[in-house]
């Protein structure tokens, strides 16, 4: 999804492609410590049960970076519901800021408490902090679903074509919000009932794919949007590339199925479609004199004999 983005949306802001290389760095340091983690545990030490009360260096940077990235696409998401807002409904996006730097605060300090923590037994020692920073992340996620649904919905014009591309950007977002507000309510859930099983950090693993996805599909979704958008407005550009891919899309079937040997599913004999070809042109050279009737007999031993030339061209032969 990321070369895709750099490949298509050459044209966006720096700062737009700067957040996603570092939501791909993020994301590929995180994969990188959790499979250190499984490895440590699962392989290396998979017949020392004691290795397990022991939390290897991995699982607190796993932890860290699963909250800087959460926090980096929420913050992303604010940053373009900022500009959609256009200087409306500013106590809600106040609210939205406000919860965000509560969300930090409570994050950088769940990282530093998080390296404090070398045993699996004193993982209990931080569970205000982890329960306060589940809850923020929930909240969060919910307000910018509705701020986005609200202020998306003013942009309704009462055409067709543009409340068409609004409800689905619309259903979107809440599916989204809604979906990772879902993985971080199951996550609370679990570590309340499983506090010393640490269950719930398989959920957050899930969950941190699941917003770096999300952010990137819905750049990637643009141009879709837009090119639909205006072929249903009918924009004559628009429609003009449709047609031009389809007919060299059909192109492109028809000549390859002529070099198979088959036209539209059925096979056909070369000899039934003949391909015709140019024969140059054929010159007769004569030597023979003209004469007429008119010429005397006497001077037609004397008249210069020119050169007669018929030309006949066959233009096509089979």
């Amino acid at each position: 999804m990321v070369f895709w983005y750099y490949r298509t949306y050459t044209k966006d802001a720096v700062h737009v492609k700067i957040g996603v290389a570092w939501l791909w760095l993020l994301d590929g340091l995180h994969i990188a410590f959790a499979a250190h983690t499984m490895y440590f545990y699962l392989v290396q030490n998979f017949s020392s049960p004691l290795t397990l009360f022991h939390l290897v260096w991995s699982f607190n940077l796993q932890i860290a970076v699963n909250i800087c990235v959460i926090l980096s696409v929420q913050t992303f998401y604010s940053v373009r519901l900022l500009k959609l807002n256009k200087g409306q409904s500013k106590w809600v996006l106040a609210l939205v800021a406000l919860i965000l730097i509560v969300a930090y605060g409570i994050g950088i300090t769940e990282c530093y408490e998080v390296f404090t923590v070398h045993s699996i037994t004193e993982v209990n020692r931080i569970q205000t902090e982890t329960y306060m920073s589940l809850a923020c992340i929930c909240i969060v996620d919910v307000l910018i679903a509705a701020t986005s649904c609200i202020v998306l919905s003013r942009y309704r014009t009462g055409m067709s074509s543009t409340d068409s591309v609004i409800t689905t950007l619309m259903l979107y977002v809440m599916n989204t919000g809604v979906l990772t507000s879902v993985c971080s309510l199951v996550s609370i859930i679990t570590y309340a009932v499983y506090p010393n099983d640490l269950v719930f950090l398989s959920i957050e693993i899930v969950s941190s794919k699941l917003y770096v996805n999300s952010y990137m599909a819905m750049l990637n979704a643009r141009r879709h949007l837009k090119t639909r958008n205006a072929s249903s407005m009918g924009d004559p550009e628009a429609s003009r590339t449709a047609i031009n891919q389809s007919e060299a899309f059909t192109l492109q079937s028809r000549s390859k199925s002529l070099r198979r040997g088959t036209l539209d599913g059925e096979s056909f004999p070369p000899q039934m479609y003949p391909i015709p070809t140019i024969s140059p042109p054929v010159y007769h050279v004569s030597t023979e004199p003209r004469y007429t009737e008119h010429t005397p007999r006497r001077h037609q031993s004397r008249q210069k004999v020119p050169l007669r030339v018929a030309v006949s061209r066959e233009t096509f032969s089979s």
